[in-house]
């Protein structure tokens, strides 16, 4: 189990709460403006926001859409392998 209290996922924003009572908030206004597509969002959040605020687990985001932002998060322990397509239903 990844060292994480809770997340939250709304319409704009993203947050978690770690294991040290930390919490970290993601809103969509943060995002900058020239990330303007929904992979450009993803690819922001998964290899810029998340490495900047996220330790001691992994994280990763899929976008749905983009205004109103709206995503899904996986978090797993570090060293898993996070499957592609983790989203989806199977």
């Amino acid at each position: 189990m990844p060292p994480i209290r809770s997340v939250k996922c709304a319409d704009d924003l993203l947050e978690f709460t770690d294991s040290r009572d930390v919490t970290k908030t993601l809103q969509a206004i943060a995002i900058p403006p020239n990330q303007n597509t929904i992979a450009k969002i993803e690819t922001y959040i998964n290899n810029v926001w998340i490495p900047t605020n996220v330790s001691g687990f992994q994280m990763q985001v899929h976008i749905f859409s983009r205004s109103p932002l709206r995503l899904t998060v996986f978090t797993a322990n570090l060293g898993i392998a996070i499957p592609a397509n983790w989203w989806m239903d199977l």
